[in-house]
């Protein structure tokens, strides 16, 4: 469902964003105008990397995750960026987390703005900053019985290839500190509450 709304706003936008400029120099229309309407659509797979003395560096096993990424608005270089990302986490020991977790689920919807280098209709590096708001889904065998809610920080670079006018293949490097709300003793606070990691993306742009 997620995906079919941001699919549906992607080409509604574009739809009426290439009738208005029929008839313009795509290199001008795309890269040197100073505010656009025209969206960029990112979708790709993601792998986060976990490093620190935490819970999901310690206790987890983490899967290929997967994000989507709409941009409707550029002014000069730089872009807004909103976005949804969902991974799998599956727990490898018990010893290491404090509720009867078997499987944590990642989803996380973020803002961020990114200024690009280079030409969108040829290659272009952007680095990012944002913020984002997460939901941790905790399941036991077969049944969810609660959620941690988190607060992601959120930086990187992203390098775009175009290989046809209107596509281009990316790979993205971030990094995310996520602060998760728990109740827990001040002791283990760092252990449960934090959440660092180093998020690789591959995917593609429809622009």
């Amino acid at each position: 469902m997620i995906c079919l709304l941001f699919l549906s706003c992607f080409f509604a936008t574009n739809a009426q964003e290439n009738e208005s400029e029929w008839g313009k120099p795509k290199e001008d229309m795309r890269t040197t105008r100073t505010f656009s309407g025209i969206p960029q659509g990112r979708f790709y797979y993601l792998y986060p990397i976990h490093f620190g003395d935490q819970q999901f560096a310690k206790a987890y096993d983490v899967s290929f995750g997967y994000g989507i990424n709409l941009s409707p608005l550029r002014y000069k270089n730089f872009r807004l960026n909103l976005g949804f990302e969902r991974t799998l986490y599956k727990v490898v020991d018990h010893s290491r987390v404090a509720e009867p977790v078997d499987i944590s689920t990642y989803q996380s919807f973020f803002t961020e703005v990114s200024y690009g280098l280079g030409s969108e209709a040829k290659f272009c590096v952007k680095p990012s900053v944002g913020i984002g708001f997460s939901n941790f889904y905790l399941k036991t065998g077969s049944g969810r019985f609660g959620s941690q809610e988190a607060v992601d920080f959120r930086s990187g670079l992203t390098a775009d290839w175009a290989v046809l006018n209107h596509l281009s293949l990316f790979l993205t490097a971030h990094y995310v500190r996520s602060n998760i709300d728990v109740d827990t003793a001040g002791e283990f606070r760092e252990y449960y509450s934090k959440a660092n990691s180093v998020q690789l993306g591959l995917g593609i742009v429809i622009r």
